[in-house]
């Protein structure tokens, strides 16, 4: 990233509040999407996940 001049937008590492609002979504997606269902394959979760 620094070689890019790009600045990262998280802080410290294992630290959730650094990242609570990219965690309480994925928590979410977890719950009401992916936890609900069988994915015969992987490349189905991601279209189902991305679509």
């Amino acid at each position: 990233m620094a070689d890019h001049g790009i600045l990262p937008s998280v802080g410290r590492t294992g630290s959730c509040y650094d990242n609570a609002a990219a965690e309480s979504f994925n928590a979410i997606l977890k719950k009401e999407l992916v936890n609900r269902k069988v994915y015969p394959t992987h490349n189905h979760a991601i279209r189902d996940v991305t679509a």
